[in-house]
C-alpha cells in the first residue's frame, strides 16, 4: 500500500500521440471525469512520451490511482489520445459516464 509503479505502452512506430487521458476521480474532483495526465513532478505521477512509447508513473493513493485509496491496488482507466484529434471542450464530465469525450474521440476520427 502507498508504493509506487510504472507502466510503458509501446505505441506503433512513428505515431502521432503526445497526450495521456485518465477517467475517474481526482483529489479536487471527486466525481469521475476525463482529464489529462501529464507527468507532474510534485507528485511523481503522470505520463511521460518518449519517441514511440508512453511511460505512465503511478502512486498508490495519489493522482492517477482511481480509488485514490492507499490499499495496494491502482485502477487506471485511462489511454493516449492522438496529436490529431481535437479534445478542446471535451474534458468534462457529462455525467453519463463521460461517453462526450469518447463520442467526441471517435466522431474525429481521420
Amino acid at each position: 500500500p502507498g508504493g509506487a509503479t510504472t507502466l510503458t505502452i509501446h505505441l506503433p512506430a512513428d505515431s502521432e500521440f503526445s497526450t495521456f487521458y485518465k477517467y475517474g476521480v481526482t483529489p479536487d474532483d471527486l466525481s469521475p471525469h476525463w482529464y489529462e495526465f501529464p507527468y507532474d513532478p510534485a507528485s511523481e505521477t503522470g505520463a511521460v512520451f518518449e519517441g514511440d512509447s508512453v511511460t505512465i508513473y503511478f502512486k498508490d493513493g495519489q493522482r492517477g490511482d482511481d480509488d485514490l485509496s492507499k490499499n495496494g491496488i491502482l485502477a487506471d482507466p485511462g489511454g493516449p489520445i492522438p496529436d490529431a484529434i481535437d479534445t478542446a471542450g471535451a474534458g468534462g464530465s457529462s455525467g453519463g459516464g463521460g461517453g462526450c469525450f469518447i463520442d467526441s474521440i471517435f466522431n474525429h476520427l481521420p
